[in-house]
């Protein structure tokens, strides 16, 4: 399948809290997979339904960083392995600090890119790699 994007999303280690609005909007942890400029990807245990505005508290791990931000769930896919369920949720941004989703993405490639360093200069990139 082509891809859609026309943006990069860096993959990351973290966690995410959604809160979905409205009254009946239980907590939903979730893993996070990657983020980028216009959204995010991760991997719950619980699915939350298309179109629905959440509340989000990102915590991303290489690089010791919180975000908060709202969003819109745009998609909610199901994802079976070993007989366990997950829900591969995508998330864009709405009423995000962008200052900050830019701040957030330096570090990332930033850390990305000392991590590629530390290996080509150790020699375990390969030739031509970085």
């Amino acid at each position: 399948m082509a891809e859609k994007r026309n943006y990069v999303r860096f993959p990351v280690e973290g966690n995410v809290e959604f809160k979905p609005e409205g009254p009946d909007g239980d907590v939903v942890l979730a893993r996070l997979v990657d983020i980028g400029f216009l959204g995010l990807c991760a991997f719950s245990d619980k699915k939350i339904e298309v179109g629905t505005l959440v509340d989000f508290n990102i915590y991303i791990k290489t690089i010791r960083e919180h975000f908060l931000g709202k969003g819109k769930v745009l998609s909610a896919l199901e994802v079976r392995k070993y007989r366990k369920v997950f829900f591969r949720t995508s998330v864009v941004f709405r009423d995000t600090d962008t200052d900050k989703i830019l701040s957030v993405l330096t570090k990332i490639e930033d850390h990305i890119n000392k991590e590629k360093r530390k290996r080509w200069q150790s020699g375990e990139a390969g030739v031509g790699v970085l």
